[in-house]
């Protein structure tokens, strides 16, 4: 099912071990599925692997997935109350591939709505209400806050499972509002009452006939919040990643999510992973979980996830009604990651990047906050969704900017194989990439020939030294207003960051606007009225793969220019700053195909450059002239003026930072 669809899309596969695995091909969006088959707690050792893509009722789309997977114990082709299921919610999909994992098993809310296997239900409606506290109607103690909870519809399908009743990033059925609805109502709160079961009333409202329209299900929740055990393995994690493993009690089934806090030597948390949902749980009975906890990288404001360095960590069991932390007790561990220089039995590698940026946005190396810094991320997939494999950050702003492609992050103990790296500027802090934030990854930018200058380039780790991989950051302009999306965000009020409506703080560039032009909205109008006027000749002449300056004017929205043709009148053909001088490529300006590209000239030429300089978008601009007598030879196409580094400093200008506009007299 794709929450971007208008339609959902569901597929039955029937194992039979020790089946071959089924795969289908597809030229779409594709995922990866690892069934775990549970029963009793114990996982079976065997692990069947298939290929969604193409079915014969649709694709898989990319963006957020939900997968289901359900044994066909009695053979009919369809889920049937009672056969273990599993769900795996908002699965990021992408066009490259994504591996998920669904744990099957017999618990959890699922049920047959009734209706026949190849019947078409369409607008079935589902609403979900707060029916009993402890098995204790409502009116016994006064009203549920908010009953009715939930109320959406479920398409075409003919059963409703676990993940219809979780919205968003939700980790067990009311978790946003259990809290506030329940534990905190008058009903609860005035008896003092120990809440150990939510009974929910579930109501379907179809246009066809089906057996039942009210179901009622029961979540229960043990009376105090159970505590989970870390196992004492291995301590010592010899890749870029630690793995945690814990156990819990029987009765900790109920607990659908975990989080997991790091504290250093001297006991101050360094990193707090958030909720989770429960990993599955292996066939020895422990939980583990590889977490997105990177060596070397800056994992809160101000801490350093530091390789070699002792650190404890802790584990605590939630769900709905346990949502504050009870932490287990610490387990030491430390990581060990191998860098490039040492020989190591794990065949860990590593990987160095050169990261660049020369856009306007913000960035700097201060650890003591997060916001605007530059993470840098491996990932296996060309299409980086999921977790990264690995992630660091910039720890020095003026490596970013210089033009030197020595390596200024480096990726240690990564396993053996093939990635793809990329990097942005998290402006808002949040440890993710955003749309609107600048970003970039590794790939043939040269490749001119073949055209696939956008494709990911695929980094071999293994044995040997690692060459240095450049990173370009670029800017986005998802608004399309023609000003850089980070720009507008370092820009913006405080109160439009925090709400996200920094985008609309700005208006559309104007054609004058910083140097960016704009099509003339009124275009046809314009050209409308030109042909009306009779004025047809000039409008169509167009030779040599130029446009004559009137639809040039009209294609802008400007006044039309008269056309002029003046011998040794110049312009500027290219720019370029290499070396901290202004080199500036000058020719003929000819307003039309007819006069060509030839200059023409009997003696010396002089002319004017003027350099406007800011230190920022919307700064002063600031204008300075520079002379310069030169020759052109008769019947050339034009030559190379310079002003050298040494005369733009004497003018305090420096073209390795700031933005600048260069016109010719």
């Amino acid at each position: 099912e794709n929450s971007a669809s208008d339609k959902n899309f569901e597929w039955t596969y029937t194992f039979y071990p020790p089946q071959t695995n089924t795969y289908i091909r597809s030229n779409l969006a594709q995922s990866y599925v690892k069934i775990k088959w549970q029963s009793k707690r114990l996982v079976d050792e065997s692990k069947w692997q298939f290929a969604l893509s193409r079915a014969t009722t649709g694709h898989v789309r990319e963006g957020l997935n939900t997968f289901v997977a359900f044994v066909d114990l009695d053979g009919n082709g369809v889920w049937s109350e009672n056969e273990p299921m599993g769900v795996t919610r908002n699965v990021n999909v992408g066009w490259s591939g994504t591996d998920v994992e669904i744990e099957i098993t017999n618990a959890g809310v699922r049920f047959d709505l009734g209706f026949e296997a190849n019947s078409v239900v369409r607008e079935t409606s589902v609403k979900v209400k707060r029916l009993m506290v402890n098995e204790k109607t409502e009116n016994a103690y006064g009203k549920i806050a908010n009953p009715l909870f939930l109320d959406f519809n479920i398409g075409d399908r003919t059963m409703l499972h676990d993940g219809d009743f979780m919205k968003g990033a939700e980790l067990d059925i009311d978790w946003n509002t259990f809290a506030k609805d329940v534990l905190s109502s008058k009903m609860v709160v005035d008896s003092k009452m120990n809440v150990t079961s939510v009974t929910y009333l579930i109501e379907i409202e179809s246009n066809r006939e089906i057996a039942s329209n009210r179901y009622e299900v029961t979540r229960y929740f043990s009376p105090t919040q159970i505590k989970a055990e870390p196992c004492n393995e291995s301590v010592v994690n010899y890749g870029v990643r630690p793995v945690f493993k814990w156990t819990i009690p029987e009765a900790a089934e109920t607990f659908t999510a975990f989080s997991i806090q790091v504290k250093d030597k001297n006991g101050k948390v360094v990193w707090n992973s958030g909720f989770n949902k429960m990993p599955i749980q292996t066939q020895s009975g422990q939980y583990e979980w590889l977490a997105p906890l990177y060596v070397n990288d800056l994992v809160s404001a101000g801490n350093v996830f530091a390789n070699t360095n002792n650190y404890t960590w802790s584990v605590s069991l939630h769900n709905a009604r346990y949502q504050a932390p009870a932490w287990s007790d610490a387990q030491t561990f430390r990581m060990n990651a191998y860098s490039q220089s040492e020989i190591n039995p794990g065949n860990y590698g590593v990987i160095k990047a050169s990261v660049k940026y020369f856009g306007p946005g913000a960035f700097d190396d201060d650890k003591s906050k997060l916001t605007g810094k530059i993470r840098v991320e491996a990932y296996t997939d060309p299409d980086f969704t999921g977790v990264p494999a690995a992630r660091g950050f910039i720890a020095d702003a003026t490596s970013v900017t210089n033009d030197s492609h020595d390596a200024n992050v480096t990726f240690i103990g990564l396993e053996a194989g093939t990635y793809y790296l990329r990097a942005f500027i998290d402006s808002d802090g949040d440890g993710k990439r955003s749309d609107w934030e600048s970003w970039g990854y590794v790939c043939p930018r040269g490749d001119i020939v073949s055209g696939g200058i956008f494709n990911p380039v695929a980094i071999t780790v293994g044995a040997g030294l690692a060459p240095v991989e450049v990173c370009y950051i670029e800017d986005t302009d998802v608004d399309q207003d023609c000003l850089p999306d980070v720009y507008e965000y370092d820009d913006a009020p405080a109160q439009n960051k925090t709400a996200g409506t920094f985008l609309t703080v700005k208006d559309v560039a104007e054609n004058t606007h910083n140097g960016y032009i704009s099509v003339n909205p009124k275009l046809q109008t314009a050209i409308e009225n030109l042909i009306g006027a009779g004025n047809t000749v000039g409008l169509l002449s167009l030779g040599g793969g130029q446009v004559p300056m009137q639809v040039a004017a009209l294609s802008l929205g400007v006044p039309t220019l008269e056309n002029s043709i003046e011998e040794s009148t110049l312009a500027i053909k290219a720019i370029s700053l290499k070396d901290g001088s202004v080199n500036l490529t000058v020719g003929a300006d000819a307003n039309e195909p007819s006069i060509g590209t030839m200059f023409v000239s009997d003696g010396k030429v002089t002319a004017t450059i003027v350099i406007r300089y800011a230190d920022s978008l919307n700064g002063e601009w600031k204008e300075k002239d520079f002379v310069k007598t030169f020759e052109i030879a008769d019947g050339s196409v034009g030559c190379v003026l310079t002003i050298t580094k040494e005369e733009l400093m004497a003018e305090g200008l420096d073209t390795s930072k700031g933005f600048f506009k260069v016109d010719l007299k």
